[in-house]
């Protein structure tokens, strides 16, 4: 059996209006995350 990895790496170069929705888009990710992690907590307790 053989098994081929391989990868490949971007650079990305965005405009200052797409840089600002990619922003946006990580600021939205840490919100659910944070928010998911205080459901899990508050269902430990």
């Amino acid at each position: 059996m053989t098994i081929i990895s391989q990868a490949y790496r971007f650079a990305l170069r965005p405009t200052v209006a797409q840089e600002a929705v990619l922003r946006s888009h990580c600021g939205g990710q840490r919100y659910a995350f944070n928010w998911g992690l205080a459901r899990v907590k508050a269902n430990l307790a």
